[in-house]
């Protein structure tokens, strides 16, 4: 009998080790991600819907990015300039677009922090504006959240900010895509 209890102890420490490993290793992963909006993301350009960008004169544009989170959440503002640059350099060229500084044609990104009912956290509001000279200034935004609550409770499980930007960037890049190609109509 004392054996029996034994082994069963021993087994059901070691299943709580395994068990206690598994939840050090996973609150690890788990940290290591950007979180909120306060991160600077890491943006997986592949994961970044980009239809087809007609219409733009010399397939080239200069790419500004503006830090208009509030005050609190901006103490990464140059790190998250040069990721939404990468990000959107990325993007537009799989599209045959070059940015290029000297470029006439002008795409203005704004981020900002933005609460969504209950989250707040793993939100994100961009705003573009691509001017084309004597052509159009086109317009889009997106807010995307990508925040977990519990099902049982109001806890929230956590938030993925770098997914948030890359499905606002996709929101961005295709209504700008759908006011484009509004440019084909008016011309003819």
């Amino acid at each position: 009998m004392y054996q029996r209890a034994n082994k069963t102890c021993s087994h059901n420490l070691k299943w709580h080790l395994a068990l206690t490993f598994s939840f050090v290793i996973l609150t690890g992963c788990a940290t290591l991600r950007p979180t909120n909006i306060s991160n600077v993301p890491t943006i997986n350009v592949a994961n970044v819907k980009v239809p087809p960008l007609k219409n733009i004169p010399q397939k080239t544009v200069s790419v500004n990015i503006l830090d208009n989170r509030d005050s609190q959440y901006r103490e990464n503002t140059e790190a998250l300039q040069r990721e939404l640059r990468r990000a959107v350099t990325l993007s537009l060229k799989s599209q045959g677009i070059a940015v290029n500084s000297t470029s006439t044609n002008v795409l203005l990104m704004s981020v900002q922090d933005q609460q969504v009912g209950e989250y707040k956290d793993g939100c994100v509001k961009m705003n573009a504006m691509l001017a084309i000279p004597q052509v159009a200034n086109l317009y889009s935004d997106a807010t995307s959240c990508f925040e977990m609550k519990s099902p049982v409770s109001d806890v929230s499980m956590g938030s993925d900010i770098n997914q948030a930007y890359e499905m606002a960037l996709s929101t961005v890049f295709q209504n700008l895509s759908t006011n484009l190609l509004k440019l084909t109509a008016v011309k003819k």
